[in-house]
């Protein structure tokens, strides 16, 4: 296992080094990884998994309800805000100064800490049913020894490289500069990668898939409504359907607007760009309830939830100045 993770860090890091673009490039990246997880026994793969999806279920949350509804008190648009279920104190529980991370590492770190010593730090006067059989011995990650030595001592250049920096048992990982420094626990490295991540993700534009388990039997042709019905509920997904179908989630800022759509109308429009989408949004609609307009930034927002493709891809009586040369443009429904 040892040689296995060890050979599977240097390949990661490897393929990293070689596909790595130059600075400031632009990329287009796919994250994919594992649903919650919630077992008949859940030890700590299944407590590292679920805090991953934790936060990425925050980062969904601030996205989809927090950044849209910031945006459009930002911009006065009348709308009904959405409640939804905030996962802040479940990453709270993790991540604090006084969390479970904290703790497992804390504990980890005493030569005589055990399992049950971690388990009377953890334990609460509710009724709470832990397995920590393992979970001190798997953070630390430490090599005997005798086969750390061993591998050290190997004749193969390869197998020596991977193994020259790493730490023994009782010993201290000592680095190339003769410094030493206290080797970080599985759960402390899995934390910082997961926020470097969450750093990548931030400073990008995110779509979101969201794949629901049927059942969990892993069988085909089998839909049970009760699990189906909690994935979506704890995603999120019902008050995404609600924000997406109470707001106004296609947005584009005045001139794009007319830059896109000039095209359909034949007469001459108005200078100004606020003014030409709001002519030609009122040939779709003249009620204004599918669509508004923001006050800063020069944004626009229309909801096509309810009109689909909002009716600027048809050539029917709605637009009798339509230039029938013109291209075909459509607007999708993205909700």
């Amino acid at each position: 296992m040892a040689l296995y993770s060890q050979c599977f860090s240097w390949i990661i890091a490897r393929i990293n080094q070689k596909i790595k673009g130059k600075d400031n490039f632009k990329s287009i990246g796919i994250l994919d990884i594992f649903g919650f997880e919630n077992f008949q026994v859940n030890r700590f793969e299944q407590f590292n998994i679920n805090y991953a999806n934790e936060k990425l279920q925050e980062y969904f949350n601030k996205h989809i309800f927090s950044l849209e509804q910031l945006e459009y008190n930002r911009e006065g648009i009348h709308w009904e805000a959405i409640d939804w279920m905030d996962n802040a104190e479940c990453l709270d529980l993790i991540e604090k100064k006084l969390g479970m991370l904290s703790l497992i590492n804390e504990e980890s770190r005493f030569p005589k800490g055990t399992d049950h010593t971690l388990l009377e730090k953890l334990h609460s006067r509710h009724a709470v049913l832990y397995d920590v059989r393992g979970i001190l011995e798997k953070n630390r990650d430490t090599f005997r020894d005798d086969i750390l030595n061993m591998l050290k001592d190997s004749r193969l250049d390869f197998i020596y490289d991977l193994f020259e920096r790493v730490g023994s048992r009782n010993g201290e990982e000592t680095l190339k500069m003769g410094t030493a420094r206290r080797k970080p626990t599985v759960s402390s490295q899995f934390r910082d990668s997961l926020h470097a991540l969450m750093a990548t993700l931030s400073a990008s534009n995110p779509f979101f898939v969201r794949c629901i388990k049927p059942n969990m039997d892993k069988k085909p042709d089998k839909f049970d409504p009760a699990v189906v019905l909690n994935q979506l509920r704890y995603s999120g997904m019902l008050e995404t359907v609600k924000i997406r179908r109470a707001g106004f989630p296609v947005r584009r800022t005045f001139q794009d607007f007319y830059s896109r759509y000039k095209m359909l109308v034949r007469q001459r429009m108005p200078v100004d760009d606020r003014r030409v989408c709001a002519d030609l949004l009122n040939t779709h609609d003249s009620t204004g309830k599918e669509w508004q307009l923001g006050k800063s930034k020069g944004s626009l927002w229309a909801a096509l939830v309810t009109a689909g493709s909002c009716g600027l891809e048809q050539r029917g009586p709605k637009w009798p100045n339509l230039n029938s040369t013109s291209h075909a443009i459509a607007v999708h429904n993205t909700a």
